[in-house]
């Protein structure tokens, strides 16, 4: 139940920062549009393929907390997470929050 707690206060918290959120169940998915990846591992390897406007966010998956960069492309977002993994979804899913 804490762990519950804890992890709604963080995507609370977060989102009074957000600029999108995807809700698909108890996962949440974070972009931050106004903040740059500085995930160095991430973001020097896209520098060097030409890369340069990958963006923040985080993620909640399977209520554990994931740091990842992202960029769109073709009305896709394509997101780079911090263990290696990779994701896409359609922008035309994620909306625009407020804190309540």
């Amino acid at each position: 139940m804490r762990l519950v707690a804890a992890l709604s206060l963080f995507v609370c918290t977060q989102l009074a920062y957000a600029e999108l959120v995807l809700r698909n169940g108890a996962d949440v998915i974070v972009l931050f549009e106004n903040q740059s990846c500085k995930i160095s591992a991430i973001s020097d390897e896209a520098v060097r393929n030409g890369v340069t406007d990958l963006k923040a966010g985080e993620s909640i998956l399977e209520l554990k907390k994931f740091k990842m960069c992202w960029i769109e492309r073709g009305g896709w977002v394509f997101m780079f997470y911090e263990d290696g993994d990779v994701g896409r979804w359609e922008k035309k899913d994620f909306r625009k929050e407020t804190p309540a």
